[in-house]
């Protein structure tokens, strides 16, 4: 009884706040308010003081002074016709107590109503548990009953809604959702109906909740469908699971939602649908499947991912609009758990081809990127993400189906291929080159820097190589921002292209460093290999520095002559700092003298051909200041 009482109050409230001027037609939220405002003022529960402030009087209305008596012209002047116009809605001053109360009127009309909804799905349910325990209505009655009740709210929101949209909205979702209990008691509590039946009954509860977003244009209504689809298996699930009519089940729901949130623009359902399928697939797989399902469960994991990735696409191209990082964040995370959940189930069977998934997904990529390419400009945003997926997955490969060395020179090889197909597609995705690059180079030194003594033979080995491959595609990549830079005058490349520089010098140094240190632990025969190896470090850094001074002046790269300078300036701090205290007398005098003697030579270097680098440190031409 009291949930009847309250369902009563709740209704009327909601009717009260949800009716629109008869003049109208409208929930004019402003009218509602001055409506309830002025109710308030008549019963004396507020004075116009406490409504309005100081002064009893709405905001933005002025109090007139005295009309002045007419006099005897004004009598003679025709009279003017009277204009009517409708009288202003009475707003409550803001920030007074008006305000407030406006707001607390606009809260109640919603959660009053949600309130209200919930409280009936609750006596519903209490009312089909009293009925059983105390036998008043059969099972079928109790059904029926419940049936009734449902589309009772339903059609109530049909008659309540071209007057108070807000209010039938309400109503409909509730009907909608005790419809659902209602099959669900059929055959979950009295086992009236098979699971067949009850399984199609609610399907068509979600097909008419469609139907109904659709007449009412309402996104919460799709809401309801979705929530009933996916917990309609759920409700109507047994000990005996047909895995195939799940999860084609699931499938055909996917579609059908993505359908109405494509036709409706309610993006919302996508996301909503993701996740919904991601728990009943989820729960399914850790509860039911084994190895004798694997190429069935692949087959439904590769047909949701393509669902979810061309409903980016399909809403991006076909409704021509910019990508949103919502877009983005569905594209990539369906495909990360797509790419995690099958590796997962072929891994133990197919270890030795795994590396053909990533390398799949990254052909779909690179074809949608394309594709993108070609489409209008509005939507070639949609481009970047695609293409730095393939990027992601191609990176995936060479750990999954290489090891050892091959992986960090496949990387290297990958941000090399990256900037050229960048460079002739004249696009930015030439930058996805430089974490690929970097991802090597960790790789580099954290992994492959050590060699056995039988794995070493000077600069013929395999850490050689590696070195090798890194500082041509760092040259490789850093002409190509260079060539970039020319074209686009962005500044921004042409520091790209002299840290590439940079780096390959970097390179050149440690890999020189290295073999020079294995050289003397592995193969000499010297009793002194401390200060052995530590002169030969000395020499080979002037070496390097003088090399690269002198190509630096012939090519006018002012990267090679400036890395040459900090060689050169680090090796007078080493052999001023180090050398000098460890070496014995006769590497001592040789480090001082080929120091000394480089140094000099650079000078008269720099006297000679002061001409051809004019403009070294100054650099002021940006087109030619780092490979030219």
């Amino acid at each position: 009884m009291e949930f009847i009482l309250f369902i009563v109050v709740i209704g009327v409230a909601g009717y009260l706040v949800f009716r629109s001027p008869k003049n109208t037609g409208t929930a004019d939220s402003g009218l509602v308010a001055n409506r309830l405002a002025s109710l308030l003022i008549q019963k004396g529960i507020i004075t116009k003081e406490e409504l309005y402030g100081a002064g009893g009087t709405p905001a933005g209305a002025s109090v007139s002074a005295p009309t002045p008596a007419p006099t005897a012209s004004d009598l003679a002047q025709p009279i003017a016709p009277i204009a009517t116009s409708q009288s202003a809605p009475i707003a409550p001053a803001p920030g007074g107590k008006g305000a407030a109360t406006a707001t607390e009127f606009a809260f109640n009309t919603r959660w009053l109503m949600v309130a209200g909804i919930i409280a009936i799905l609750f006596g519903v349910g209490f009312f089909i548990k009293f009925s059983f325990d105390n036998n008043l209505i059969g099972e079928t009655g109790r059904v029926i009953l419940g049936l009734i009740i449902g589309l009772g709210f339903v059609g109530a929101g049909e008659w309540f809604y071209r007057k108070y949209p807000k209010y039938a909205f309400f109503l409909t979702g509730g009907g909608i959702a005790i419809l659902y209990l209602s099959l669900y008691s059929a055959f979950g509590l009295y086992h009236m109906v098979d699971q067949l039946t009850a399984f199609l009954g609610m399907i068509l509860v979600t097909l008419f909740s469609v139907v109904l977003s659709v007449r009412y244009n309402s996104v919460a209504i799709a809401g309801i469908a979705l929530l009933g689809g996916f917990l309609t298996p759920v409700l109507v699930s047994s000990s005996t699971v047909n895995d195939i009519g799940l999860l084609t089940y699931i499938a055909l729901l996917d579609l059908g939602l993505f359908a109405l949130a494509f036709f409706r623009n309610w993006k919302q359902l996508v996301w909503g649908t993701a996740v919904g399928t991601l728990i009943l697939v989820g729960s399914w797989f850790f509860g039911h499947y084994d190895s004798s399902k694997l190429f069935m469960t692949e087959f439904y994991f590769t047909l949701y991912w393509a669902i979810f990735t061309a409903s980016t696409l399909v809403f991006c191209y076909f409704n021509d609009r910019k990508p949103t990082n919502r877009d983005f964040g569905l594209m990539l995370v369906t495909g990360l758990l797509y790419m995690t959940a099958s590796y997962g189930i072929l891994d133990a069977d197919y270890h030795a081809y795994m590396g053909l998934l990533p390398l799949f997904l990254t052909a779909v990529y690179t074809l949608i990127a394309l594709f993108g390419s070609y489409v209008k400009e509005g939507t070639k945003a949609l481009v970047y993400l695609p293409a730095g997926m393939a990027v992601l997955f191609l990176t995936l490969v060479f750990p999954i189906q290489f090891d050892g060395y091959w992986i960090t020179i496949s990387w290297f090889v990958e941000a090399g291929v990256i900037a050229w197909v960048g460079h002739l597609l004249r696009s930015r995705m030439v930058s996805y080159s430089i974490p690929i690059f970097a991802l090597g180079l960790f790789r580099l030194f954290a992994f492959d820097t050590y060699l056995s003594q039988e794995n070493f033979f000077l600069i013929f080995n395999e850490r050689f190589v590696v070195f090798a491959v890194a500082v041509v595609l760092a040259i490789f990549v850093a002409y190509i921002f260079h060539t970039f830079f020319l074209s686009t005058k962005i500044r921004e490349d042409l520091h790209k292209a002299a840290a590439f520089m940079a780096i390959a010098n970097i390179l050149i140094i440690c890999a020189g460093v290295f073999e020079i240190i294995d050289w003397f632990r592995f193969v000499s025969a010297t009793d002194s290999v401390v200060q052995s190896t530590s002169l030969a470090i000395s020499v080979f850094f002037i070496i390097y520095a003088l090399v690269a001074i002198v190509l630096g002046i012939i090519s006018k790269t002012s990267v090679l002559r400036i890395c040459a300078t900090v060689v050169f300036g680090i090796t007078v701090l080493k052999t001023f700092l180090y050398d000098i205290w460890l070496l014995e007398a006769v590497y001592r005098i040789i480090a001082f003298m080929v120091l000394g003697i480089a140094l000099v030579v650079v000078g008269y270097l720099y006297f000679r051909f002061s001409a051809r680098i004019k403009g070294f440190l100054t650099a002021s031409d940006s087109a030619t200041v780092v490979l030219k």
